[in-house]
């Protein structure tokens, strides 16, 4: 069954908006922000894209099916699940020249008073280093740093660090530059960056080589932020990040991987639960889908520095047999994209320290834990020694640092 939303975009708005801009010549594209869970888009008839996964953003380039000044409609079907399935967020048509910058991968450090950005930029042509100028500016439009090529280290002296509490950003500024003028620019890519380091040593959580404490909640998009917060259980739209950055509030990013336990179905139906890692039930098509999950979260929300921490399931069966073979990929890809964020996921108090087969490969132990409500409910002085016991044991086997990661 599909939900079908129709985007008609009328001449007296569509053409009169191009024509005044420069936008004919260049490479037209749609963006869709979220499209809950399945979309497929078409232009007039003709099918661009498709789209699984309801929380992370994805575009097509239309340009062979549209042109400046004339009408086109937009059609996205989308997979209708009542509330859960809709176009919850925006719908975007913009342009691009066709010699543009596609993307800027960011990742930065601190040594001393010195900020680090080691940057990658992504084209959609090949270029020579000279056609690269890369620019550190600060708040007051000041360049602090600046250097040429495709990959290259900044380093910004007496840098003004982005810090919990206090966040202070940078722009780093992409010129693509002509080969035959380097007075001309084909293209620029200004992006708001705060430089910070994040790691984990021992049973802290450093940023800045400072010890974090994190103070807030597992929230949802539309409740108030505190000093951090986890995006349970999916990734947020881009402006609460945008948001976050700028208040210096920290972000735990977390896929939609929820509810990968078929123990739910004994608790729910009080049926005796089929294994959760099977051909039958969480497969490898499963993790295929879990690994373009964590492909698009990375790729959408590695440039905010307020992200020091991806989450990428909440409440598995870490328990049972399979959960290593089906966590060992995905915790080894999710590092490849992003070596210099820690890793993590939420388990579950029915897989506690004695039970649980895979927080040995995360780098911070993330628990849900309902003592309190669920467990001793109403008696908070036995809550408080039962929780200090579990916290204890996993304390007592990894080391790590520990968050109570409970969804408000």
């Amino acid at each position: 069954m599909s939900l079908v939303v129709l985007i008609s975009l009328p001449v007296s708005h569509l053409s009169s908006f191009l024509t005044r801009s420069p936008w004919a010549g260049e490479k037209y594209f749609i963006r869709v922000d979220a499209a809950t869970n399945h979309g497929r888009v078409f232009v007039d008839s003709q099918f661009v894209t498709k789209h699984s996964g309801g929380y992370t953003s994805f575009e097509a380039d239309i340009t062979h099916l549209v042109a400046a000044g004339k009408e086109f409609r937009l059609t996205i079907a989308q997979y209708d699940f009542y509330n859960y399935a809709g176009l919850a967020r925006s719908v975007w048509l913009f342009s691009v020249p066709k010699t543009h910058i596609q993307d800027i991968t960011i990742v930065t450090d601190v040594a001393d008073t010195t900020g680090i950005v080691d940057y990658q930029v992504t084209t959609n042509e090949s270029f020579s280093v000279e056609q690269f100028r890369v620019s550190v500016i600060d708040e007051e439009g000041k360049v602090m740093a600046q250097a040429n090529g495709q990959q290259n280290r900044l380093q910004v002296d007496s840098t003004h660090l982005w810090q919990p509490g206090a966040a202070y950003l940078y722009q780093l500024e992409v010129e693509l530059l002509s080969s035959r003028d380097s007075q001309m620019v084909l293209d620029i890519y200004s992006i708001a960056t705060g430089i910070r380091s994040v790691r984990v040593s021992g049973m802290q959580f450093l940023i800045n080589n400072k010890s974090f404490y994190f103070t807030g909640f597992g929230k949802h998009e539309d409740t108030a932020i505190p000093n951090s917060f986890r995006g349970s259980h999916y990734p947020y739209a881009e402006e609460v990040f945008d948001y976050a950055e700028r208040h210096g509030i920290v972000v735990i990013d977390e896929t939609a991987a929820v509810g990968l336990n078929m123990a739910i179905v004994e608790g729910i139906l009080g049926k005796k639960a089929p294994p959760t890692f099977s051909s039958d039930t969480i497969n490898d098509r499963t993790q295929s889908a879990h690994k373009q999950a964590i492909r698009e979260l990375i790729s959408r929300d590695k440039k905010h520095p307020c992200v020091v921490l991806w989450m990428i399931a909440n409440e598995p069966a870490s328990g049972e047999v399979g959960a290593t073979e089906y966590f060992e990929p995905l915790v080894k890809l999710t590092r490849e994209l992003s070596p210099s964020r820690p890793v993590c996921f939420a388990n579950m108090a029915s897989n506690p320290v004695n039970r649980d087969l895979i927080s040995g490969m995360f780098d911070v132990v993330s628990l849900n834990r309902y003592f309190g409500w669920y467990r001793n409910t109403g008696q908070l002085d036995m809550a408080e020694d039962a929780l200090h016991e579990e916290l204890s044991g996993w304390q007592e086997k990894y080391g790590n640092p520990i968050i109570n990661v409970i969804p408000a």
